[in-house]
């Protein structure tokens, strides 16, 4: 089993995604619109 955790500050976190599974991780909160954290960060896009 792997478990990874990272903290960052709103709207400076950025995931990719290469050749995984679409229920992997990150990916099945991205498709929920119920699901505020890692949704509101997708709308925001990367910080910069």
């Amino acid at each position: 089993m792997w478990h990874e955790v990272f903290v960052v500050r709103a709207g400076a976190g950025h995931a990719e995604y290469i050749n995984c599974h679409n229920r992997t991780g990150f990916l099945t909160l991205a498709m929920d619109p119920q699901h505020q954290g890692v949704s509101a960060a997708r709308r925001e896009g990367p910080a910069g």
